[in-house]
C-alpha cells in the first residue's frame, strides 16, 4: 500500500514540476514550436517560439501543471506568425499540436504524414507508426491491385486495348465511315424517290435531312409523330441525316439503337411515359454501380450520372442482352451500316465562349472548332497531344441522353438571355443583370456534364490547355440543330425542320438564321409572315448553295382537330419539363404532327424536286456539260 502511494506521489510531483522535453524534426522543413497552456477559451504561450530545423531537435521546458485544469501542449507550425502569445480556438484547430502532459515522455517527434504535419510520442513513433505505415502500404498496394483488376474486368473488348487518336481534317471532308454509310444509303434513297414518281440518276440523289428541336418529352412525342407521317407518305427513306438535340435525341437514340420503326417506338412510349421519369424501373444498385465504375476509372462525376441513369431506366431498359447501362453510342454503327436508317447526329455545346457546337455520331465525336474528332468509344478517356493515355470505357448512351437534354444546366446569365422578354419588370431585370454580371453567381452551373478534353495538349487546338470540357444542352444557344447539316462537307440539299419548341413560333428559326448570317454561311431568306403556317418552304432561287428549308412548326391544325392546341394542352401536359404523358395526350400530340406531314406531302415532294433540279444544274455547271432534263414540279401521285 505504501509503495502504491509512493508511486502516485512520485508521478504527482513530476507532473507539478517543470522538466526538459525534446522535439525532433523528422521532416525536410524548417518548423517553429512553442509550449502552451490550453483552455477551451483559448491558448496561452508559456515561453518563446523556437525554430526547429530539418532533421534537428530543440529543447523546451515542460510547463508545470496548473491548478486551473488547463492542458499543456507543444504547438508546431511551418510559420512563426500564428504562434502568438494568445491563440484563439479557431486558429488552434488549424495548427499541429502535441500533448506534453504525460510526464513519462520527454521526447516527441514531428513528421509529414499525407502532406500534413503530425506529432508522436516515443511509443507512437517507434512502435505504432511503423506498424501503421506497413499496414497502409499494404492496403494501398491491395487497392491498386484491386482497382487494376476491376478496370481489366470492366474494360471490354474490342476497345480495351485499342489506342484512340484525334483526327484533324478540313471542313470539306467527312470521316471515312460516313462516306461508306452514304454509299449504302443512296440506293434506298433512289428507290424511295422512284416510288414518289421521281427518277434521279445514280449519284445525283439529293441529301435530305431532318432537323428536330428540343422541348422535353413534348419534342420526343411530336418528332416521333412527324416520322410516322414521313413513313406513311413514303418520305422517310429519302432522308439521309437526322440531326437532334435535347428532347428530340430521346426519340432518335433509343429508336435507332433498338432499330424501331416510328410506330413501334410510339407504342413503346405509351408503355413508359405514363409512369414519368422517376419510376420503379430505376435501380439504386445500377446507379451505385455506375457511380463506382466512374470513380474506379477516375472520370469526372456530376448530376448527369444520376439524371442519365433515370433516362436509361426510362428509355433503354428493355430486357435485352446488353445491360442498359452498358449501351453505348458506337453500337448504333452496326444498326445503320447497311443504309437502312437515317444517320443520327446528336448535338451538345461546350460552355466555352462563344459556344462550340459538338457533334456525336455512331462514327465520331468532336468539332472542327475544337479541331478534333475521336471515335465515340474513346469519349471519356484522357488524351494528351492527340493520343489517348488510358483505356477507360466510353460514356454510356444514357449518360449522353442526360447530357443532350440537361436544360437546367444553364447559369443565370443564360437564363436572362433566354427569358429576358418574359421578365416584365425592368427593375427586376436590371437587378438580375447586375447580379449575374458583377458576381460569380452569374456563371454558376448546376452540376453539368464534364468530360476529359480529347484535344488536351494539342498545339493546334484552340482549347488544348483545358483538361476538362463542360458540355451543355445545345438548346441553350438556339433550339434547332442546324450546324452539322450546314457544313460544306455534307452538302445537304433539303432540311425538314420539326420545330417543337415552346414560346413564339419561328423564334428559334430566327435565332438560327441570325447565327448563320453572322457567320456568313449560306442560309435561305425566311419570310416570317408565313411562319405560322403548318408547313412553309423557304429557298433562295439565286443562291443554290443554301439548302431548301421545309419548316414544320408545332402549331394547331384545324383540319386535324378544331380543339387540340399543342401550346395549350389539357392540364399543361405539354410543358417542357413534364415527363408524365397519358396515352391520350401521346396520341393527340403524335397524331397532330403525323397528320400535318401527310397532309402536306405534295408540298414536301415538290420542294425535293426543286432541290434535285438545283443539284443537277450545279453538277452540270461544275462538269461544264449540257444540263439534264429538269424534273416536272407537279404534285406527285
Amino acid at each position: 500500500m505504501k509503495n502504491r502511494y509512493a508511486t502516485i506521489l512520485f508521478f504527482w510531483g513530476v507532473a507539478i514540476h517543470a522538466d526538459t522535453i525534446n522535439l525532433h524534426n523528422e521532416t525536410n522543413l524548417t518548423l517553429y514550436a512553442a509550449p502552451y497552456y490550453t483552455y477551451t477559451s483559448g491558448m496561452q504561450r508559456v515561453s518563446e517560439v523556437k525554430p526547429l530545423y530539418s532533421k534537428m531537435s530543440a529543447s523546451f521546458e515542460r510547463p508545470p501543471m496548473k491548478w486551473d485544469l488547463g492542458g499543456r501542449a507543444l504547438i508546431i507550425y511551418q510559420e512563426k506568425e500564428p504562434l502568438k502569445e494568445k491563440v484563439t480556438p479557431d486558429i488552434f484547430k488549424l495548427l499541429s499540436k502535441q500533448d506534453i502532459s504525460n510526464p513519462l515522455f520527454s521526447n516527441f517527434y514531428v513528421a509529414l504524414v499525407n502532406n500534413k504535419l503530425s506529432s508522436f510520442n516515443p511509443i507512437e513513433w517507434r512502435v505504432i507508426e511503423p506498424i501503421l505505415h506497413n499496414v497502409k502500404k499494404n492496403i494501398k498496394l491491395f487497392l491498386v491491385a484491386t482497382i487494376h483488376r476491376l478496370r481489366m474486368l470492366w474494360s471490354k473488348p474490342p476497345y480495351n486495348t485499342r489506342m484512340a487518336y484525334v483526327e484533324m481534317r478540313p471542313y470539306s471532308v467527312l470521316c471515312q465511315e460516313e462516306y461508306k454509310y452514304l454509299s449504302a444509303r443512296r440506293p434506298r434513297v433512289n428507290s424511295a424517290l422512284k416510288k414518289l414518281g421521281i427518277t434521279v440518276a445514280q449519284g445525283q440523289e439529293p441529301i435530305i435531312a431532318l432537323c428536330a428541336s428540343g422541348g422535353g418529352i413534348r419534342s420526343t412525342i411530336a418528332f416521333n409523330g412527324a416520322k410516322i407521317g414521313l413513313a406513311k407518305a413514303g418520305l422517310l427513306d429519302t432522308i439521309s441525316y437526322e440531326s437532334t438535340l435535347s428532347g428530340s435525341t430521346w426519340e432518335t437514340a433509343p429508336s435507332t439503337h433498338f432499330n424501331n420503326t416510328p410506330p413501334q417506338y410510339k407504342e413503346f412510349l405509351k408503355t413508359r411515359l405514363p409512369g414519368g421519369l422517376i419510376n420503379t424501373r430505376i435501380s439504386l444498385l445500377d446507379l451505385s454501380s455506375t457511380f463506382f465504375k466512374k470513380l474506379i476509372f477516375d472520370k469526372p462525376l456530376s448530376m448527369i450520372d444520376l439524371y442519365g441513369g433515370a433516362l436509361t431506366a426510362l428509355f433503354l431498359d428493355r430486357d435485352q442482352k446488353t445491360p442498359p447501362h452498358d449501351i453505348t453510342l458506337v453500337m448504333q454503327a452496326d444498326v445503320i451500316a447497311n443504309g437502312s436508317r437515317p444517320m443520327p447526329i446528336y448535338n451538345a455545346i461546350t460552355s466555352l465562349q462563344p459556344y462550340v457546337w459538338t457533334y456525336f455520331t455512331p462514327y465520331e465525336v468532336g468539332s472542327h472548332v475544337l479541331n478534333g474528332f475521336i471515335p465515340p468509344w474513346a469519349l471519356g478517356r484522357k488524351f494528351n497531344n492527340s493520343a489517348s493515355i488510358n483505356y477507360v470505357p466510353g460514356e454510356s448512351l444514357g449518360y449522353l441522353l442526360g447530357t443532350f437534354g440537361y436544360a437546367i444546366g444553364v447559369n443565370l446569365k443564360e437564363v436572362l438571355t433566354l427569358m429576358s422578354k418574359d421578365i416584365e419588370s425592368e427593375l427586376v431585370r436590371k437587378a438580375l443583370e447586375k447580379i449575374s454580371h458583377e458576381t460569380s453567381i452569374g456563371t454558376v452551373r448546376l452540376l453539368p456534364a464534364e468530360i476529359n478534353n480529347f484535344t488536351f495538349g494539342m498545339i493546334d487546338a484552340p482549347y488544348g490547355r483545358k483538361e476538362i470540357l463542360t458540355l451543355l444542352d445545345a438548346g441553350i444557344h438556339y433550339n434547332l440543330p442546324m450546324p452539322p447539316l450546314l457544313e460544306k462537307s455534307r452538302e445537304v440539299d433539303v432540311i425538314i425542320v420539326c420545330d417543337n419548341s415552346a414560346g413564339t413560333v419561328g423564334e428559334e428559326l430566327h435565332k438560327t438564321e441570325e447565327y448563320f448570317r453572322a457567320e456568313k454561311m449560306p442560309f435561305p431568306s425566311i419570310d416570317y409572315r408565313k411562319i405560322n403556317n403548318v408547313v412553309s418552304v423557304f429557298e433562295d432561287q439565286d443562291r443554290h448553295e443554301s439548302p431548301i428549308i421545309i419548316y414544320v412548326p408545332l402549331v394547331k391544325n384545324a383540319n386535324y382537330s378544331k380543339t387540340f392546341d399543342p401550346h395549350n394542352c389539357p392540364d399543361d401536359a405539354c410543358n417542357t419539363f413534364n415527363f408524365t404523358y397519358t396515352s391520350k395526350i401521346i396520341d393527340l400530340l403524335s397524331g397532330l404532327t403525323e397528320f400535318t406531314i401527310v397532309e402536306n406531302k405534295d408540298r414536301i415532294v415538290n420542294a425535293i424536286k426543286d432541290a434535285i433540279n438545283r443539284k443537277v444544274k450545279r453538277i452540270n455547271t461544275n462538269n461544264n456539260s449540257v444540263p439534264s432534263q429538269p424534273i416536272n414540279r407537279k404534285a406527285s401521285n
